[in-house]
């Protein structure tokens, strides 16, 4: 309460209101330290969400409300958010990856991917999000080779093959050509081929 009127009283200022925000991002950052699972309660949030409301600059508290609601499922907020964040941080690489993750977590590939590019111009060599978009293209493979729509499947199997790099994420690729191989003999020597991998 005495940190509460602090916030009152400092926020009153132009030049107290990033210090009234310093004061929000630590009050929640002690709520979420004495909770379980570390995740925030509604006090915590709605101080995180005043703390940007006086101080907007703060690029870690916006992704740390990206990945909450993330999290929690609520991707509408999520996204919302994300527009506030993109906005104040046109082009940052944290900004853009937490924009694919809540791409993929809607099931939005494409945008995943077109975020993902962005992230890529800014950092070439950004393994995380090259191996989530390309797991996401294999995820949605996986469903269609389910729903035996073979030829839709193979078309995420070639989009995977440009983000996937390592040895195993190659294997996967491999098996899942062979399971949507047309006809099923062409794909025995591609199945042989994973198996080995």
């Amino acid at each position: 309460d005495h940190w509460l009127r602090l916030v009152k009283l400092l926020r009153q200022s132009p030049a107290g209101q990033r210090r009234a925000a310093l004061v929000l991002r630590r009050l929640a950052d002690e709520h979420a330290h004495h909770s379980p699972d570390g995740s925030l309660c509604v006090h915590a949030l709605n101080w995180l969400r005043l703390s940007l409301e006086l101080d907007p600059t703060d690029r870690d508290t916006h992704l740390r409300l990206l990945r909450d609601a993330r999290r929690a499922g609520e991707l509408k907020q999520a996204r919302i958010w994300l527009d506030g964040a993109s906005q104040q941080f046109p082009g940052d690489a944290l900004v853009l990856q937490e924009g694919v993750e809540i791409a993929l977590a809607a099931g939005a590939y494409k945008k995943a991917a077109d975020l993902a590019k962005q992230v890529l111009q800014a950092d070439p060599i950004n393994p995380r999000v090259r191996t989530l978009v390309g797991q996401s293209h294999l995820a949605h493979a996986r469903k269609l080779i389910g729903a035996h729509k073979l030829q839709p499947a193979r078309r995420e199997l070639d989009e995977a093959a440009h983000w996937l790099r390592s040895a195993a994420d190659r294997g996967q690729l491999t098996l899942l050509r062979g399971l949507a191989a047309e006809p099923a003999e062409a794909g025995d020597s591609l199945l042989r081929q994973a198996v080995a991998d």
